[in-house]
């Protein structure tokens, strides 16, 4: 799935002006279900004008698009000129298309909005997206690709709901009230220096959710192939060697840079530090291999107070000051499904930083073409 040519042509949809849902289809919908990963000249994954039995007539569902033999969801397009928002006459057509074909989602889609229905319940709307080139919410497209569909999309609505649920619950004062009397009593219990009666008139509890809570979906990994990679930036990499095998409970290793999103404490050559846009991680045994990718949003000092407390970090070990923290670009750690491996023989592995750029990271076939790649770069005419 290439997202950089996936994101351009939802955009297009987004922009057609055209009143033909033919031409919608011709040039957005047929490109937007190749770049989900569907084959659209193979009918077991895309099955055009799917026939769908009503009593003794015969309709057709636009497609019936499917990632295995029974995993499917209905795609139902419409022009841009027909509003899809509360259209029960739409929503109740693809829902009995999704029913008769045992497809558990129906998607409905005119370019500008979609709406994702299921296929079990009548009248029930999980998802819409109304439009927005956020990449957040641009990424319900990529749960219906066919890597993704439908298990991915399973996980995203159930995370959805219970946002949903915690928004609603959140929105009722009684609710606020009682957390506002927990919390009062929590502080009169630590800080006997505070009257109740002026927390009560003073203290106002807001609860917002952060964006993020819903895209990525905690506990799905991101997956991609190195090649993909081309689409970044230049800029050069630093790899770390990171912990593979630990206990789920410790707080350190991998476990610790997918809680705080941080990589902490290494020493960074200072030379190198302006040119690092990229962290990637190498899991030692039994893993040996590099096989997590991030894009860096900050080098900052591991013992920087203040970025401490904004990332809620565990206090630093008198052994790590000095030394440098790396602040992963949000959203952006990538699990390799082309890692390089350790070279053979000994010493094949990383046991301490190096650094290469993403060219030679995109192409490097094991950790010893690392190596060499940079070494020849940085040192032309030497063998």
């Amino acid at each position: 799935m290439n997202e950089k040519e996936l994101s351009e042509t939802i955009k297009e949809g987004i922009k057609f002006d055209q009143d033909s849902e033919d031409r919608l289809k011709q040039v957005v919908v047929v490109p937007l279900l190749g770049h989900l990963g569907y084959n659209i000249k193979d009918e077991n994954e895309v099955e055009i004008q799917a026939a769908v039995k009503l009593g003794t007539k015969t309709n057709k569902a636009d497609y019936k698009i499917c990632s295995n033999k029974k995993d499917c969801f209905i795609l139902e397009v419409k022009a841009p000129i027909i509003k899809i928002d509360d259209n029960k006459d739409v929503v109740d057509q693809t829902y009995s298309y999704a029913k008769l074909l045992n497809c558990k989602y129906g998607v409905i889609y005119n370019g500008k909005k979609l709406i994702l229905i299921s296929g079990t319940t009548q009248g029930q709307i999980l998802y819409r997206w109304d439009g927005s080139e956020s990449p957040n919410d641009l990424s319900i497209f990529k749960y219906l690709s066919k890597e993704n569909f439908p298990d991915k999309l399973d996980q995203f609505l159930e995370n959805f709901s219970m946002i949903e649920n915690l928004k609603n619950y959140l929105s009722n004062l009684k609710n606020l009230e009682i957390l506002k009397s927990t919390v009062i009593e929590k502080i009169l219990l630590e800080n006997r220096k505070f009257d109740k009666k002026f927390l009560e008139e003073n203290l106002e509890i807001n609860i917002s959710l952060k964006k993020e809570i819903v895209n990525p979906l905690p506990g799905v990994e991101k997956e991609l192939f190195r090649k993909e990679l081309q689409e970044l930036p230049e800029g050069d990499v630093i790899i770390v060697p990171a912990q593979a095998k630990i206990n789920e409970k410790e707080d350190w290793g991998i476990n610790y840079l997918k809680k705080y999103n941080i990589w902490e404490a290494i020493r960074i050559n200072k030379s190198k530090i302006n040119n690092i846009k990229y962290i990637a991680f190498y899991l030692t045994r039994p893993e040996s291999r590099i096989l997590y990718f991030g894009e860096v949003s900050k080098i900052i000092d591991a013992n920087d107070e203040t970025f401490r407390k904004i990332h809620n970090l565990p206090p630093i070990k008198k052994q790590y000051i000095g030394k440098k923290a790396i602040e992963i670009k949000e959203g952006s750690l990538r699990k390799l499904k082309d890692p390089i491996v350790a070279s053979s023989g000994k010493g094949g592995g990383i046991r301490n930083v190096i650094y290469t750029d993403l060219q030679h990271f995109i192409s490097a076939k094991n950790v010893r073409d690392l190596h060499i790649d940079r070494w020849k770069k940085e040192h032309p005419g030497h063998p």
